[in-house]
């Protein structure tokens, strides 16, 4: 259990006593200043007694245990939290200009004009990746690249 207020055990403390204090006062009431209680009564004015003393220090013990656990989850929740920043970190700074990958692995970087581990033109390293995956043939027409499903080229509006 970790270190907690000391005011808080105080009051806690305080709550205890006064739940005694009413317990005694609630059966002397009762009871007529003690006059009529009988040996049962008097086993039950003791239960209550420690009844009335020992649950707010139950309550006060069991909020300082859902407290602990809530500050576990937090702890857990902050070394995750780290794990994930090392990972990115360890997975970006390899290369942090490259704006792409070559079919190599290599990293490419903004105005180089060729891969500097297999060689490759970046120009059509790049359109290779900005191409969809779809079918394409060309117009029938004019040659521009369309859509392998479409009826009509887009540039001459021939039908295909």
């Amino acid at each position: 259990m970790s270190k907690h207020s000391e005011g808080v055990r105080r009051i806690v403390d305080v709550l205890s006593v006064l739940s005694v204090i009413g317990w005694v006062w609630f059966v002397a009431l009762k009871s007529h200043w003690f006059s009529n209680l009988r040996p049962i009564h008097w086993l039950i004015f003791a239960g209550g007694w420690v009844v009335a003393y020992f649950v707010p220090q139950w309550i006060r013990k069991t909020i300082y245990w859902v407290i602990d656990g809530f500050k576990v989850t937090e702890r857990q929740i902050v070394a995750t939290e780290n794990e994930i920043k090392k990972i990115q970190e360890r997975s970006f700074s390899s290369d942090m200009s490259s704006i792409a990958v070559c079919e190599c692995g290599a990293g490419l970087t903004v105005g180089q004009k060729f891969c500097g581990t297999c060689g490759k033109d970046v120009q059509a390293i790049l359109s290779q990746a900005i191409k969809p995956a779809e079918d394409l043939k060309p117009c029938s027409t004019c040659g521009t690249e369309i859509k392998g499903t479409a009826k009509f080229c887009g540039k001459c509006g021939a039908k295909q």
